[in-house]
């Protein structure tokens, strides 16, 4: 079971908070043993802080984006469930991947949530799109997308997605304000959805 510290309680030994591992023998029923991610054990027990005693854990299957944040992983999924999410916060969860066939998408996906934030795409054109998409979810959302002149997706390949590997983030004229995650991601075909390693 993945399990995320939640404490620093000994920094030298690996527990500290945000750390993430495996657990590998339980000793007792509020006592395990803990596998780092950097392969140092760690003996997880109760602690009390202001007259609580508690396991300084969490589940570590999954995180926020702003935890995430910097770190590197095998595969991810990004769960789009907020209404608003922050700008570029799925620019920053993608990136997370090395490849992206890892990456899987769920929920209302946005083209605002691919936007580098004060990065190379960060003109006044796309600042435009990018508040007025978060500010409403109507159909005018399309109208001022379609009628920009200039705008790119996050990895600098074409809008129209020509010969490029790189999925467009570009809708068609077809569809309503959301995007669909399988065209962001290519066809299903091309997403590795086994659970083998």
């Amino acid at each position: 079971m993945r399990m995320r510290l939640t404490q620093n309680i000994d920094k030298d030994r690996g527990f500290v908070n945000g750390n993430t591992g495996t657990v590998r023998a339980m000793l007792r029923s509020d006592v395990f043993l803990l596998q780092s991610d950097q392969g140092l054990p760690i003996l997880v027990h109760p602690v009390t802080q202001q007259g609580r005693k508690f396991l300084p854990v969490s589940y570590g299957w999954a995180t926020t984006i702003r935890r995430a944040q910097g770190a590197t992983l095998d595969k991810v999924g990004l769960w789009f469930d907020r209404r608003l999410p922050d700008r570029g916060y799925g620019y920053v969860g993608l990136s997370r991947a090395k490849r992206r066939q890892d990456v899987f998408l769920l929920g209302r996906v946005r083209r605002t949530d691919w936007r580098a934030v004060n990065g190379e795409n960060d003109n006044s054109e796309q600042n435009q799109v990018s508040v007025f998409s978060e500010s409403t979810h109507s159909s005018e959302e399309m109208d001022i997308i379609e009628s920009s002149t200039e705008t790119q997706s996050p990895r600098g390949s074409s809008p129209t997605g020509s010969t490029s590997e790189e999925p467009s983030f570009e809708p068609s004229t077809n569809e309503d304000s959301s995007v669909d995650p399988y065209r962001l991601m290519g066809s299903q075909s091309d997403c590795d959805l086994s659970t083998s390693s």
